[in-house]
């Protein structure tokens, strides 16, 4: 899901699923708990490894948008009540990965 900003997104990507490729749309969340979230974007911005998007945000407030974010995202989330929200909290890309195809 590409948050509230992105919902033609998701829109032009059911399309294309169904029209194009054959497929079944799902929609899909990957989020954590709120501080879990903003010890992961302060740890990247730490880390000086990851730029462009990070920067931004950080640019424009750094934590305090992250928080906003995600709590904007939760209380947006029960009007898409189509979309599986796969949690993260503590998790290793691997099973990230393994409970995204889970619900595929």
């Amino acid at each position: 899901m590409n948050g509230p900003s992105g919902i033609w997104k998701s829109t032009i990507a059911q399309r294309y699923a169904e029209l194009r490729a054959g497929g079944e749309y799902r929609e899909i969340l990957l989020t954590a708990e709120k501080p879990v979230v903003l010890e992961r974007f302060a740890a990247r911005v730490a880390s000086g490894t990851n730029s462009g998007v990070d920067d931004v945000v950080q640019g424009r407030g750094g934590t305090a948008v992250v928080a906003r974010i995600h709590d904007q995202l939760a209380a947006y989330l029960p009007l898409r009540p189509g979309c599986v929200v796969v949690r993260t909290d503590g998790c290793a890309p691997g099973r990230t990965y393994d409970e995204v195809v889970a619900v595929l």
